[in-house]
């Protein structure tokens, strides 16, 4: 995996913080609680957006965000992941981006246009921007679409 030093250091915490047995028992393996990560190259560091104090996500709010790194940190579409746990925040969100003009595909899609899918279907892929949009208690699923990114990392949980 390649990765910033930034993103390197945020999993690692992460990983600490964990419950790591919750993540052994899924996948029927021992983790060590210091993961390497592979290749580092200088980069921004990861930047959070919390969503636990509000009922709802603000589906405007995430495209804007979603926008802005686009904006600053992409020179394609498809150099951007938005990774999301279930189907409903899938739909929804690939909705109010496309009404805002960003150009959407799944991760299969060979198209300029930013993936919005499922952690499960990313295993083998990485992009230069990843915007995890999660829940802070899920650790298996955040811990794979955190470790996707390669230059920028924006978490966004709800």
């Amino acid at each position: 995996m390649r990765s910033t030093s930034k993103i390197h250091d945020f999993v690692q915490e992460y990983v600490k913080e964990s419950n790591i047995s919750e993540l052994s028992g899924l996948i029927g393996v021992s983790v060590p609680y210091s993961i390497k990560l592979g290749h580092h190259i200088c980069g921004p560091a990861v930047a959070f957006h919390d969503f636990t104090q509000d009922s709802l996500l603000s589906f405007e709010f995430c495209v804007r965000v979603i926008q802005q790194e686009i904006n600053n940190w992409a020179d394609k579409f498809s150099n951007v992941a938005v990774l999301v746990l279930d189907t409903v925040l899938k739909e929804k969100l690939g909705g109010y981006m496309r009404e805002a003009e960003i150009p959407v595909q799944d991760v299969e899609g060979n198209k300029n246009a930013v993936v919005v899918d499922f952690k499960s279907k990313v295993h083998s892929y990485q992009w230069p921007v990843v915007i995890a949009v999660t829940r802070r208690d899920s650790f298996l699923y955040n811990y794979l679409m955190f470790t996707r990114a390669v230059v920028r990392l924006v978490v966004m949980y709800y």
